[in-house]
């Protein structure tokens, strides 16, 4: 976190208990029968969208991402079983592009070579190439939108290899 210092000092302890004091709320909104006469963006700031934060290493990271894609559904943890469960959902939203972005991450040498790429690249190109699919989609259809691009190639391992090997020759 040595290239951004607000993560640094994030408290994900607080954090966690913020999101916790979120639930409780929805919850005694819902137990109350207020929450269903609040407007659509009052209901969003009041229900829970994410559960807890936890700091996973690169491997996990991506090891979620990939078990997104399982056709016999992989949940990451025993809550968003249950809670998936509860609702009758029986897949998770593919987690392809994040998993694409979190082993090009592995790519850069250091946080150094990491922020320089990120100076040099146009915000503008890099969401409009990361907002193309939006949740429930299917891993089929992940894939056609993702053959769509221009630059429709998924990377293989000696893809990233070759771009690491380029990376840490262009920080010497």
């Amino acid at each position: 976190a040595e290239e951004n210092p607000d993560v640094a000092e994030f408290d994900i302890a607080a954090a966690n208990e913020r999101l916790q004091q979120r639930r409780d709320q929805f919850a005694m909104c819902v137990a109350d029968g207020s929450f269903e006469s609040l407007s659509k963006e009052e209901k969003e700031a009041v229900a829970p969208e994410v559960r807890e934060i936890v700091w996973l290493d690169l491997v996990e990271a991506v090891s979620h991402a990939y078990t997104s894609m399982h056709k016999e559904f992989t949940p990451v943890n025993e809550f968003q079983r249950a809670a998936l469960e509860e609702h009758g959902v029986h897949k998770r939203d593919p987690l392809f592009i994040t998993m694409l972005s979190l082993l090009e991450l592995e790519t850069f040498p250091s946080t150094a070579a990491l922020l320089a790429h990120s100076k040099a690249i146009s915000m503008e190109e890099a969401r409009a190439k990361a907002e193309y699919y939006q949740s429930g989609v299917t891993l089929e259809e992940v894939k056609q939108i993702y053959a769509s691009l221009s630059d429709n190639r998924v990377p293989t391992a000696s893809d990233l290899k070759r771009l690491k090997e380029e990376r840490s020759r262009a920080c010497l």
